[in-house]
């Protein structure tokens, strides 16, 4: 509709050009000058309502983007979340395995640690048990275990 005015504009603008040229001065034949108005002001009016629909499609183009922006944030940071919820349950189960791992090792530390004491103790009974069977007078002399003085 707005090139069917154009070209109406068109038209008068060449017909008044025409007048001109040819030097006609009677009104009635001359281009209406509202005619000229009516067709500017429907064409201003068109490329109005135009302008609003552009800018209404930008507007709504926007809310689309935004709003899809937005979900695929939610997204990642959802993701994100999974994946550091994963880090931490696996943090925690890697802290529960490393402090079993070290309570066995210190378990096997404690025990080789009192098999070696029980272990001294009982070579310090048998050279004891000796030494008394060596003891002419039935008394033994006192023996050192483990830093230990011991009188028997």
């Amino acid at each position: 509709l707005w090139y069917i005015l154009l070209r109406e504009r068109n038209l008068l603008a060449t017909q008044k050009e025409e007048a001109r040229r040819m030097g006609i001065s009677d009104t009635a034949v001359q281009v209406s000058s509202n005619r000229v108005h009516h067709t500017r002001k429907s064409m201003a009016r068109i490329k109005a309502v135009l302008n609003e629909r552009r800018l209404a499609y930008e507007g709504a183009v926007k809310i689309v983007e935004t709003e899809r922006d937005e979900k695929v944030d939610r997204e990642v940071l959802d993701s994100m979340n999974k994946a550091r919820e994963h880090k931490i349950r696996h943090m925690k189960k890697r802290q529960e395995y490393l402090a079993r791992r070290l309570e066995l090792k210190l378990a096997r530390k404690a025990a080789r640690e009192a098999a070696k004491r029980n272990a001294a103790v009982e070579e310090a009974a048998t050279k004891e048990a000796a030494t008394k069977e060596a003891s002419p007078e039935g008394h033994s002399q006192p023996q050192r275990v483990a830093g230990l003085l011991i009188n028997s």
